[in-house]
């Protein structure tokens, strides 16, 4: 399996050192270069692009494939799938958002409840399908990573503000599906679950009315609800995302 890594963020290269390295890239490239080899490359410039990313990112680069490993576990644990992160690019940390969520293709709502019910987790629920009108993200094309604050309520930070008024800050936060994964996952970390005093506001996913679902602890088990996009108090938190 290959390495993956992710970079921190620095300050961007400045055009002088853009044309010294785009210099250098292409004086890389052998006079007797193969013709059939450079027609290969010509219809694979994706991979070409990657490989050279990767060269120019590799010394600064934080391995994360403790990461890739452990949710590949996660999933043919919980879910008996048989996953592949190979290819996924993992979001970098940003200050304290650190703690990456990877979500994989044919994963949905439901079937996370059907998989907690499956070990005898007592999951109550606003209504029986939990299929989203709408969700931010969605790993219908392929998985993908995000990376959120590794604590255990919803971010104090982002109480008494509602859906509406964090769209209107360009704050983006945990889908439904997200937010079912991260608990699941925190729980067979810990065996504690999400949420025991307050609600994590899903504010990127809609119900089929529109309205924002929302979960936290109770009933003895993980519970799903929902709420108005214009609703807000103390209890009623986000989840920031770094996508």
């Amino acid at each position: 399996m290959p390495t993956h890594k992710t970079v921190q963020k620095q300050n961007p290269l400045s055009p002088g050192q853009m044309k010294d390295l785009s210099t250098t890239v292409v004086g890389s490239i052998p006079n007797d270069y193969p013709y059939d080899y450079a027609q290969y490359w010509a219809g694979k410039k994706g991979k070409l692009q990657k490989r050279i990313r990767e060269v120019l990112l590799e010394p600064f680069s934080q391995d994360v494939e403790p990461i890739i490993q452990e949710w590949e576990r996660f999933y043919l644990k919980w879910f008996g799938m048989e996953t592949d992160f190979s290819s996924l690019i993992i979001p970098e940390i940003h200050e304290d958002i650190i703690r990456p969520i990877l979500i994989a293709p044919g994963v949905s709502e439901n079937l996370c409840v059907k998989q907690m019910r499956a070990r005898e987790i007592k999951v109550s629920l606003y209504r029986d399908d939990l299929t989203m009108k709408h969700n931010d993200r969605t790993a219908e094309n392929g998985p993908y990573a995000i990376r959120v604050r590794d604590v255990r309520e919803a971010d104090e930070t982002l109480k008494n503000l509602s859906a509406i008024q964090l769209k209107e800050k360009n704050i983006s936060g945990e889908t439904l599906l997200e937010r079912l994964i991260h608990g699941m996952k925190f729980f067979d970390e810990t065996g504690l679950w999400l949420d025991e005093k307050n609600w994590t506001l899903c504010c990127g996913s809609r119900n089929p009315d529109g309205a924002v679902p929302g979960v936290r602890l109770g009933g003895g088990g993980v519970r799903v609800d929902y709420c108005s996009t214009d609703n807000a108090y103390d209890g009623l938190r986000a989840r920031e995302v770094v996508s």
